[in-house]
């Protein structure tokens, strides 16, 4: 027995209620539907015009036949009306009403947000009046009664002060244990009947530059071995826009010198981007200084080389070869991402980033 079909139909006009509108409706099972009683796979998409009224008609399988598995799968409709009007929703249909229009299953979705763009020449301004700030500081509190930076001052103060609290608890264990060592000598003739007790506790080092300093108790030799370790600084950042055509957006403005050593990001909005060689997207990081980008990384979505964006998973370039010269950024370098579209791959909508770099 087949599957439970709903004719779904609608007509689409623009805002002054009269003008159709002209364009496609994609209609799209989130997941394949099985029909074991028919031995049958339902899955894919249907295209469908709209006619000169801005009207459709197409029928569908219902999401919630009891006869397909699984039960409860939705449909991803995206419009596509004009050159530059995209709508994506998810609805459901179920069997029980075969006959519905679109506009009972349309949700509101709210316009898209207000957004303020900053030119080139302002980001960088900003970064530059910046920098001169710190660097104000820096020289306020530089070689003040001859402390060449006091800005340590406090840190040091704060750990003199900790230092001290630890020699005390130290030297009054010291004296605890040496009490304890007294009264428990020659105990049923064993000489020293403390020796299994425990072990040291070892002391702090004191702040400072290269090598550590030790106090009373560390192992100089290894002090000496020890060098500062500088982490890895992470930005994090949501894009709400859709992307259809080649284009570049900002992700990250360097405030001071770095290497960029990583980026993942991920789609969110249901609807994959299927690997292949013909329809794919070529996706370059790249920095930009003075107004001019040069390549640091690339990714594509093609099958050769490539990996597909599957929705709501990482896409990083772990795996991709970073230029050695071109991922070293300067105060006021700008990382963008550039799409470039070849063929008819699926658009890209909401997506998230994390950028991982390393100061230098």
């Amino acid at each position: 027995m087949a599957l439970t079909t709903v004719t779904l139909s609608g007509v689409l006009l623009q805002p002054d209620q009269e003008t159709p509108h002209a364009g496609t409706l994609t209609f799209e099972l989130a997941h394949a539907l099985a029909d074991p009683a028919g031995d049958r796979v339902i899955e894919g998409r249907r295209v469908v015009g709209l006619d000169p009224t801005g009207g459709f008609t197409v029928d569908l399988v219902a999401t919630d036949d009891p006869d397909g598995f699984p039960t409860g799968v939705t449909y991803h409709v995206v419009e596509r009306l004009g050159a530059d009007m995209v709508r994506e929703y998810d609805v459901e249909l179920p069997g029980a009403v075969p006959e519905v229009d679109l506009a009972d299953l349309v949700p509101a979705l709210p316009g898209p947000p207000a957004v303020t763009y900053a030119t080139a020449a302002n980001l960088v301004a900003e970064t530059v009046a910046r920098t001169a700030a710190v660097e104000a500081h820096r020289l306020d509190t530089t070689d003040v009664h001859g402390i060449p930076d006091t800005a340590l001052l406090a840190d040091q103060a704060a750990l003199a002060a900790e230092t001290a609290t630890r020699a005390a608890a130290d030297g009054a264990e010291a004296v605890a244990r040496q009490a304890h060592e007294t009264a428990t000598t020659a105990v049923h003739g064993i000489p020293d009947t403390a020796e299994d007790g425990p072990p040291a506790v070892p002391s702090l080092r004191t702040l400072g530059t290269g090598a550590g300093q030790a106090l009373p108790g560390d192992t100089p030799v290894a002090l000496a071995d020890e060098t500062p370790s500088i982490e890895e600084l992470t930005s994090n950042g949501t894009i709400e826009t859709t992307i259809s055509a080649t284009t570049s957006e900002a992700l990250f403005i360097a405030r001071f010198a770095l290497t960029v050593e990583a980026l993942s990001l991920v789609k969110w909005n249901t609807g994959d981007i299927a690997a292949s060689d013909v329809d794919y997207w070529t996706v370059e990081l790249s920095r930009y200084r003075g107004g001019v980008g040069t390549a640091v990384a690339t990714k594509t979505t093609k099958v050769t080389g490539g990996q597909a964006i599957t929705s709501r998973h990482s896409w990083s370039f772990d795996a991709v070869a970073f230029n050695a010269v071109t991922k070293a950024f300067q105060a006021g370098d700008v990382l963008a991402m550039v799409w470039t579209k070849t063929g008819v791959p699926a658009n890209i909508g909401q997506r998230a980033y994390t950028l991982n770099y390393r100061p230098i």
